[in-house]
């Protein structure tokens, strides 16, 4: 188990961390384009980087709370594929040690205790996250 370094993030009222190699940028989640036909995992798409990427809906797919409305998307890319996640707020990065489970969201840890006092909050997996997003989509 090494450390590694995590952008922790706000989002449906809950922290939530992912490893930096993951995150891309942050940009304001301000013109979202819904996709007919399609429900569940994905609220729709935004314009980022010169192309539509899809956002996922955290609340749906993992079960999260309803939260404050998302301001941001985080983009991430994740085995090749971008997408972005609404963030309410970044918090900052922090480097932890963190072991994953087959889980998509750890229990809740606290996460960057030497920093700040620290925050609770979960980890997610990323690829638990891929799978769980492909599972959706293909049952919807």
């Amino acid at each position: 188990m090494a450390e590694s370094n995590f952008l922790l993030f706000k989002s449906a009222d809950q922290i939530l961390a992912l490893e930096a190699e993951y995150s891309r940028q942050v940009v304001p989640l301000e013109q979202l384009y819904g996709i007919p036909g399609v429900s569940g995992a994905i609220l729709g798409l935004i314009p980022a980087a010169g192309r539509a990427l899809p956002v996922i809906d955290l609340v749906k797919l993992v079960g999260l709370g309803s939260g404050a409305a998302n301001s941001l998307a985080l983009i991430c890319e994740i085995d090749g594929e971008s997408l972005a996640l609404p963030v309410e707020q970044v918090i900052g990065f922090v480097r932890e040690e963190v072991s994953y489970d087959s889980d998509l969201l750890s229990e809740e840890m606290l996460i960057g205790g030497y920093f700040g006092g620290g925050h609770k909050g979960r980890v997610i997996n990323p690829n638990a996250l891929m799978t769980a997003l492909q599972n959706r989509v293909l049952s919807a």
